[in-house]
């Protein structure tokens, strides 16, 4: 899961690779924050979908709570991102608070794209797996390719978790939108 932190320690020197590693560590906090979303919303929608009961407000109310999370975490993140790095990896590692925003925004589009995945497996969808796929394929293509600096990691990452969380959006909200049509003609709900 955290592939960028074994990229980083081989391509860049040691010690942009340790600061990478320190606003990694500080960065998952959204992604450690939203870790129970996705436990609760998987058999609440899975029950509701297979009991055919409206599932959509337990939807936005999972993708409001990581939200204000995640919004919290970035506010705090870009206010005082020195004193994030500082409390979680200490003094040495104050080179890594300028990559902390933006990696901290990273892991809240992956948590929102988590609980995007998630809600769709819930409802039996999958037909997002290859998109997320490619994506996730050229996310780490592209780290493989600019890895320059700890920021070209951070800025391939960012784009990365924030076409998932797009494409993630999309899949929902084309979904969502066949429904209806679905619900008419059962054969088509395969995928």
């Amino acid at each position: 899961m955290f592939y960028d932190v074994v990229l980083a320690k081989h391509y860049i020197s040691a010690i942009d690779a340790g600061l990478y590693s320190a606003a990694a560590l500080a960065g998952r906090i959204i992604l450690a924050a939203c870790s129970f979303l996705p436990i609760i919303l998987l058999p609440d929608i899975t029950l509701r979908s297979a009991t055919g009961r409206p599932d959509r407000h337990v939807l936005a109310a999972t993708i409001a709570i990581a939200t204000a999370i995640a919004g919290a975490v970035a506010a705090a993140c870009a206010l005082a991102p020195g004193f994030m790095i500082d409390v979680l990896a200490g003094k040495a590692f104050a080179g890594a608070a300028p990559l902390l925003f933006p990696y901290v925004l990273s892991s809240g589009a992956l948590a929102i794209g988590n609980l995007l995945a998630t809600y769709s497996i819930a409802r039996h969808r999958f037909g997002f797996i290859p998109f997320v796929l490619l994506i996730a394929i050229a996310e780490i293509a592209s780290v493989t390719l600019r890895h320059g600096t700890p920021m070209a990691i951070v800025q391939d990452i960012l784009a990365g978790h924030c076409l998932i969380c797009l494409a993630m959006a999309a899949w929902v909200a084309f979904d969502l939108a066949r429904a209806p049509a679905l619900r008419r003609h059962p054969a088509r709900s395969a995928s």
